[in-house]
């Protein structure tokens, strides 16, 4: 006998891009034979509503209904108060024992589609097909007894009455109330496994059918045809130049790139990597700066769920492995002046996401409770898979320097204002290929039994199909996903730029007209904390780069102090100027000098070189650091913290002194010296108060992103007065507010390279003993302290409101802005006649130390001098 169909058309449909339209449809069916159905039913059906039934409407489902008693309803379509359902689900049990689930493609564009019986074939042998359709019964027996159903009815009944003619209510006009959908029924654990069941086993699928339909898509994509294509345009606004960003950034930005790729994409010394020996220095810094310890980028989530049905899906945790793998890299290559090409290879990538799930146990059917969270892990990769992607960056300078700063600190945004600025975006080019293909591994939560029969579903669709998607990885990248992307890039090109991109200045909300860094800068919780308006009225841009820099470039080791800094940047850096990590060296001579003298009876030669500069262990920065920290109570103070000579080898200041002394008499004295000075835990400290207006910051045009003057220029000018002081009434926009240098020891080591005296090793000697170190120290650290006074005074402070005062002149977006602006003349100072001038003093201590200096070594020259004759007189 034929069995009972249920069966219901869908039309898959995509139109606009050529590379994107599709139409399908498809049958999809259910036959059930040989089942049995038990099921107990409260049906309360007014006797009148029965009895006074005309014949007329015997075939109107809607009359039927309206016989029973209408339940009465809420304003949300549910059960008022006191009211019962006339039509109630009570018990329901099947047993089918052949249940068919069928579907065809009946008129398909896609060739995946059309081949969808080829696949659904495999199901059925690898017995995933049965598994789904027994499974089915138990999920669609929950869906029947569920609130969810019952709500659907009742809302059902409640409308009937009004569509049945022969009712006293009815109305020939009447359109149902559009009532909210009722809350998904709270799925059992069964039918929670059958949905990531067929969640995971549909997904299988789609890649299988993904490949197909690209089995004969042609790639048409050259990485120039959006250059070809602007090259034949008659009239082009004035485009960025990407070959030569050196005319606009500076010369540094076309060498820097060079750079850049030139040590991520060429092969480094390390040591400590897993090839022992060397790597891509993309992959060094990946390591340094974003692995763990097993090489694997672990990212946590807190809030993200999803709860619905009495299930909760929470996603704990995304993991990628591999990004260390890269066998080659080159980014940001301009082959044309408005294309970029970046290429880049890896040996193996992979995606783990863990997933906790929490269902409702459902041990009593009139009580539900959660049950303990399980954890679901999704995983799948790609091995030697290799990405060559070209873009089109056809930038109007125009546009894109008349956008404003404050348009782009939330980011969200950033990419929608920068593609408003575009006249043409395209990625012309996306070359994904992959010798090896992960397919989608599921691994707890499941039952035994649908574990394996997913994961020889999954098997044995990638032993059949694995060539094939290989094959189409290219098609499916080259064609389908560039241009979801082009389409994407195009629709906010298209955007009117208002929208796009809105102006920032909307009210603020510091009340004083100037920013406040501790909303700029700190979460809006931690900024509340200290007296911000915790709103985060100024974006999270700035924020989360600051974050990156803490967290990635000046967060310090917990054992011996010292930064990530300093293998990050400054050992590269100093190693690629020097040939020596943690060394900057001055090859050339600092001082060479020499005259004669005649006095008394000795004339002679004299000569001193300095030469042989360096500053070595300059990696050595350390703890306590810390920039542009906000301080409590006070919104436009910033505090900054650096320390050098942290951890076990201090930052050296060397330099090679050579003396000599030479006349005719075969006087020969050459003293060679190489002199060192040893800074140990040296700390800085400067607290900065900064008054920046808000809208000059976040009206600020990016065209003038790197004039210094611009930036100054967000600063309020003081009023000064002819002498270019600041008036007594004006408050300053800037200042150095608190400025602290300290040492923990100052060593000087002298030691002779190649000397003729030797009173010289003796004075070396002498000025390396712990009292002179402890002196030298101390006397250090009160010149320090005296020379930081003298910063943090009258004399610094005159020449940065001189600067802030006349910036607005230098900065071509103010209206104050004259391109034939000089220096501005102010008045001489008249001389006091003080007799305790500091600066006086310290230039006094000065020379009188050099002219000390200078003593000892012409004593020591002369004594030699002396005893050489005396030695001679006696031969």
């Amino acid at each position: 006998p034929e069995g009972v169909i249920a069966s219901t058309r869908l039309l898959l449909e995509a139109s606009g891009d050529p590379e994107l339209a599709t139409w399908n449809e498809l049958y999809i069916g259910l036959e059930i034979r040989d089942a049995a159905i038990a099921l107990g039913l409260l049906a309360r059906m007014r006797e009148s509503g029965l009895m006074s039934f005309p014949l007329e409407d015997i075939l109107n489902v809607d009359c039927w209904l309206s016989a029973f008693e209408i339940p009465e309803l809420d304003d949300n379509g549910l059960l008022a108060p006191g009211a019962s359902s006339s039509i109630r689900l009570n018990y329901l049990a099947m047993a089918i024992e052949n249940l068919n689930f069928n579907i065809t493609c009946t008129n398909c564009t896609s060739e995946g589609l059309t081949s969808l019986s080829d696949v659904t074939d495999i199901l059925e042998d690898t017995g995933a097909m049965e598994q789904f359709e027994g499974r089915l019964v138990s999920f669609a027996s929950d869906l029947l007894k569920s609130d969810f159903v019952q709500v659907l009815v009742d809302r059902l009944i409640s409308d009937s009455s009004k569509k049945c003619p022969h009712s006293s209510v009815y109305s020939q006009n009447y359109t149902a109330p559009s009532y909210a959908g009722p809350s998904f029924p709270a799925l059992s654990r069964e039918s929670v496994e059958t949905v990531v069941f067929t969640g995971s086993l549909a997904l299988d699928v789609a890649v299988v059918l993904l490949a197909m339909s690209h089995r004969n898509t042609e790639i048409d994509a050259s990485p120039l045809s959006g250059q070809d294509t602007l090259q034949v345009t008659a009239e082009l606004p004035p485009l960025l130049d990407l070959t030569a960003l050196g005319d606009i950034l500076g010369s540094w930005a076309d060498s820097g790139i060079d750079e850049l790729n030139s040590y991520l994409g060429g092969k480094q010394e390390d040591l400590s990597g897993p090839a022992g020996d060397s790597d891509l220095g993309i992959n060094i810094l990946l390591r340094s700066l974003v692995l763990d310890e097993n090489r694997v980028v672990a990212i946590q989530f807190e809030e993200l769920f999803v709860a619905e049905a009495g299930v909760e899906l929470r996603l704990n945790e995304l993991r990628i492995r591999g990004l260390d793998t890269f066998t080659e890299f080159r980014a940001l290559d301009a082959i044309a002046p408005q294309t970029l090409q970046n290429e880049f290879g890896w040996e193996h990538l992979s995606v783990e996401v863990d997933v906790s799930v929490i269902t409702s146990s459902s041990a009593a059917t009139d009580q539900r409770k959660l049950a303990p969270a399980e954890t679901l892990t999704l995983s799948f990769g790609v091995s030697d898979a290799r990405a060559s992607v070209a873009l089109l960056l056809a930038i109007d300078q125009d546009r894109l320097g008349a956008l404003e700063f404050g348009s782009l600190l939330q980011m969200s945004k950033i990419l929608p204002c920068f593609l408003s600025s575009a006249y043409n975006v395209e990625l012309t080019e996306l070359a994904v290929t992959a010798q090896q293909f992960d397919s989608l591994n599921v691994t707890g939560f499941l039952s035994p039994d649908l574990s394996d029969s997913l994961s020889n579903t999954t098997k044995t669709l990638v032993n059949e199909y694995e060539e094939l998607i290989l094959e189409a990885i290219p098609k499916v990248f080259g064609v389908s996903v560039r241009a979801l992307i082009n389409n994407w890039m195009s629709h906010y090109m298209n955007m009117d730029s208002n929208v796009a991109c809105p102006s920032p200045l909307s009210p603020r909300l510091s009340g004083s007209g100037f920013v406040d860094f501790r909303d700029l800068l700190l979460p809006a919780k931690v900024a509340r904390e200290l007296g911000g308006s915790g709103l985060s009225p100024y974006g999270d841009l700035i924020r989360a780069l600051l974050d990156i820099v803490n967290e990635n470039v000046l967060k310090t080791d917990e054992k011996d102090g010292t930064a990530k800094i300093n293998d990050l940047l400054i050992a590269p850096l100093t190693k690629s100027q020097s040939g020596e990590v943690g060394t900057l060296r001055y090859s050339g001579d600092l001082l060479n000098s020499g005259t004669s003298i005649d006095i008394g009876g000795l004339k002679a030669n004299i000569g001193l070189k300095a030469y042989n500069g360096r500053i070595e262990n300059v990696d050595s920065l350390g703890a306590p650091l810390s920039i542009l920290d906000p301080v409590e109570d006070l919104a436009h103070i910033l505090s900054n913290t650096a320390s050098f000579g942290v951890g076990s080898s201090p930052l050296r200041f060397a330099v090679t002194l050579l003396l000599f002394v030479t006349n005719d008499d075969d006087l020969q004295l050459r003293n060679e010296v190489d002199i060192a000075v040893d800074l140990s835990s040296a700390s800085v400290m400067l607290e900065a108060l900064l008054k920046v207006t808000e809208g000059s910051f976040l009206g600020f045009p990016l065209r003038d992103f790197q004039n210094l003057q611009c930036w100054l220029a967000t600063l309020p000018a003081p009023s000064l007065d002819s002498r270019g002081v600041r008036l007594p009434n004006s408050s300053p926009s800037a200042a150095m507010t608190n400025l602290a240098v300290s040492l923990a020891s100052l060593n000087l080591n002298i030691t002779c390279v190649s000397c003729s005296s030797p009173q010289m090793e003796e004075f070396a000697t002498l000025l390396s003993t712990q009292a002179a170190v402890e002196d030298l120290g101390r006397v250090s650290n009160n010149l320090l302290n005296y020379a930081t006074q003298l910063l943090g005074g009258e004399f610094l402070q005159i020449q940065i409101d001189r600067m802030i005062s006349e910036a607005p002149m230098h900065c071509p977006h103010r209206s104050e802005y004259d391109p034939s602006a000089v220096a501005l003349q102010y008045e001489a100072f008249e001389s006091p006649d003080r007799t305790d001038d500091t600066i006086t003093f310290l230039i006094t201590l000065a020379i009188v130390a050099s002219c000390m200096i200078i003593a000892v070594i012409l004593v020591l020259t002369v004594v030699k001098c002396i005893v050489t004759r005396r030695n001679r007189r006696w031969v």
